[in-house]
C-alpha cells in the first residue's frame, strides 16, 4: 500500500525501556507515522488497555495531522483478537471507532510489518539509551521526551532525502507550518488516576475470558 499523507497509516508498538534498579519496569509507548516518519514516544509503567489508549489520546492531540489508520501487532494491550472466547470491544478499538480512525492489526509474529516502529526502536536503543544511561525514572521521562525533540526536529533521517521529519512535513503546501504539539500531549491529565485496579499485561484480557469460560463451557471431572 503507497502511503500518499500524513496520517494515512501510523504504526504504533510498545518497547521494554532499560530496567532501572530498585524500580519497577518502565514501557517506551510509541507512535510513528508512516509518511513523514513524525514520531511520539511516552513513558508507561505498565503495558494495559488503559495505558494504550491514554497514549492514542496523546498521539492524537501531538500530531499535526488527522490520523485515519492506526496498525499494531496483536497485543492483549490493543485487541482480544487472540482471546475469541471474549465478546466485549476492547478498549483501544473503541478508542479508535470514537476518533474515526481504523484498527488494523499486522498477521501473527511478522514484526517486520510494524518495520518503521520497528527500526525506530532499534535507534532508540543505540542512540539513545546506551549514551544516555538514567538512573531514576524522572530521568528517563525527561529522556524520552528530549528524543521526541531530537527525531523531529534535529536528527536527519535518510529515508527522507536527509530531512528531519518536520521538514519533511513542512514540503507539502498544506503543513507549511505544522509542527508537533508536544507540550498538548504532555498537559493531558495524569497517566495513571489513583483510583482503580491497575493491571500488569494480559491480566486484564485473562480475566474477560475466564468469565466469558465460566459462562459458557461446561467443566467435567473425572
Amino acid at each position: 500500500q503507497w502511503i500518499r499523507q500524513p496520517g494515512q497509516k501510523v504504526q504504533m508498538d510498545v518497547k521494554y525501556c532499560p530496567k532501572l534498579r530498585g524500580f519497577p519496569q518502565r514501557y517506551q509507548y510509541t507512535a510513528i507515522d508512516c509518511f513523514s516518519r513524525l514520531r511520539f514516544c511516552e513513558v508507561y509503567d505498565e503495558i494495559s488497555p488503559r495505558a494504550s489508549v491514554d497514549f492514542l489520546t496523546r498521539v492524537v492531540a501531538c500530531f499535526p495531522f488527522r490520523i485515519r489508520c492506526i496498525q499494531t501487532d496483536h497485543g492483549s494491550e490493543f485487541t482480544y483478537a487472540m482471546f475469541p472466547e471474549v465478546k466485549v470491544v476492547h478498549p483501544f478499538d473503541a478508542a479508535c471507532q470514537r476518533a474515526g480512525m481504523v484498527h488494523k492489526l499486522i498477521p501473527v509474529a511478522t514484526p517486520h510489518h510494524n518495520g518503521q516502529v520497528e527500526n525506530s526502536h532499534g535507534k532508540d536503543v543505540v542512540e539513545c539509551y546506551r549514551r544516555f544511561p538514567v538512573r531514576q525514572p524522572s530521568e528517563l521521562i525527561a529522556l524520552i521526551h528530549r528524543r521526541n525533540q531530537i527525531w523531529n526536529f534535529e536528527r536527519p533521517h535518510q529515508a527522507l532525502g536527509l530531512r528531519t521529519p518536520v521538514e519533511y512535513l513542512q514540503q507539502l503546501p498544506r503543513y507549511r507550518r505544522a509542527v508537533p504539539n508536544f507540550a498538548a500531549a504532555y498537559r493531558l491529565p495524569p497517566r495513571h488516576p489513583p483510583a482503580g485496579p491497575r493491571f500488569s499485561l494480559y491480566r486484564e484480557a485473562w480475566r474477560a475470558v475466564q468469565r466469558e469460560r465460566e459462562k459458557s463451557v461446561t467443566y467435567v471431572c473425572s
